[in-house]
């Protein structure tokens, strides 16, 4: 875990891209990692080059904090939704949550939500990334 850590860049960042409106949008600087339990109470955190895209440090960031916090639930935004990091999350005995997995249901397909995952109430530890 912390070779993985350590491999991300931790210099300060500097990039330009186009938006989807096609406008450009520069950024310089660092960005904060966090994984955090219910509560927004952080259990693992990373500083990162601004430039990394949150994928990249996805499963170091999980790595960390499942080793501090154990969580049968990861709640995830879009920028972490890829395939090995769901993989990563279910091969340590959680369940990946993000905008784009679906479950169907007896009314149809739902996005955001997720039988087996504890429920929102806060009734079952969780933290997200």
């Amino acid at each position: 875990m912390d070779e993985n850590l350590h491999d991300l860049p931790t210099q300060c960042g500097v990039g330009v891209k186009r938006n989807s409106k096609g406008f450009k949008e520069s950024w310089r600087g660092y960005k904060l990692h966090l994984a955090v339990a219910d509560g927004d109470i952080p259990v693992a955190m990373w500083l990162t080059s601004a430039s990394l895209h949150d994928s990249q440090a996805a499963i170091p960031l999980v790595q960390k904090a499942a080793g501090v916090y154990p969580s049968p639930c990861h709640l995830m935004d879009a920028g972490h939704d890829a395939a090995p990091i769901r993989d990563y999350s279910r091969s340590i005995g959680s369940v990946p949550v993000s905008p784009s997995i679906h479950v169907v249901s007896a009314r149809g397909t739902r996005p955001n939500s997720n039988p087996t995952a504890p429920n929102a109430s806060g009734t079952a530890p969780a933290w997200s990334a």
